[in-house]
Parts: structure tokens; sequence; C-alpha cells
């Protein structure tokens, strides 16, 4: 069985969490950090694949989504899809700097 991490680094991980599929494959979201420090303020990217074994990062360049607190930090996304939209239920860091679980919905794409 291999492993769906994506990582660039033994020393970081960014577990893959949520996967969904599409007309062309799969989309997954992870959680990721740039150093360990970050630990509990991941944030989420995303990544395709064609198989569901090799997955590409597609927000290589920075989180996908960011949240409203000072890290923009949102993680632990999951994905449920209904009438062809995504529900996206996923911890995010308030302002505060507390955390606490959303539920985001978004048109996703065609199936």
């Amino acid at each position: 069985m291999r492993s769906n991490r994506l990582s660039q680094s033994p020393k970081i991980s960014t577990p893959l969490g949520a996967v969904i599929p599409t007309k062309d494959g799969f989309i997954g979201f992870y959680d990721g950090s740039a150093r360990h420090a970050e630990n509990y303020e991941e944030r989420v990217g995303l990544a395709t694949s064609s198989d569901g074994r090799s997955w590409r990062r597609v927000s290589s360049r920075g989180p996908w989504l960011t949240g409203p607190g000072s890290t923009g930090s949102i993680r632990y996304v999951d994905v449920a899809v209904r009438d062809g939209a995504w529900w996206l239920y996923h911890e995010v860091t308030r302002p505060d700097g507390a955390h606490e679980l959303r539920l985001g919905v978004i048109e996703g794409p065609p199936r």
C-alpha cells in the first residue's frame, strides 16, 4: 500500500485528507505548513490525481484557502458532495486565536 502523502521533505509531512472523484480523476485536500513551528496552524492545499495514487499539487505557491485569523489557518478539511456542490467541513483559526469547526458550501466542478 502506498502512502497518500505529498511531502517534499522527510521532516515535513503533508497528509492527504479528503479525496473526491471528478470526471478527470480525483481532487484531494491536504494540510501543510512551511515549518514545524506551524504544526497547529496548518493551511489547506489542493492536489489532483488521474489515478488516485500519484498526486500533483495545484496550490504549490501558497494555501488554496485561508482563514480570518492572523495565521490564515484552515485544516482538517472533509468534503461531502451534494447536488453538485462541495460541502467543506473544516477547522479554522479565528481572529482571537481560538479554533472552531465551520462549514462552507461552494459549487464543485462538473462530475
